[in-house]
């Protein structure tokens, strides 16, 4: 299982704001914090936090890969 880092976390923000340049489709939303979740073993919870830039809970989610 790969651990998630600050630079994956910006890669997946930067790819959320071509989803939403592109016109916000939820569809295209969906695949991609599915990708996320699946590739960083995360929730559904941490995924969406993560794409919509939730600093507070991306702290956290970052916390608990150190350990």
């Amino acid at each position: 299982m790969l651990k998630l880092t600050l630079k994956d976390v910006r890669e997946y923000q930067d790819r959320m704001n071509v989803v939403r340049a592109n016109g916000f489709k939820a569809k295209d939303f969906k695949e991609l914090g599915r990708e996320l979740r699946d590739k960083f073993n995360l929730t559904d919870r941490q995924a969406i936090s993560i794409l919509n830039g939730k600093s507070d809970e991306i702290l956290s989610i970052l916390e608990m890969e150190e350990i």
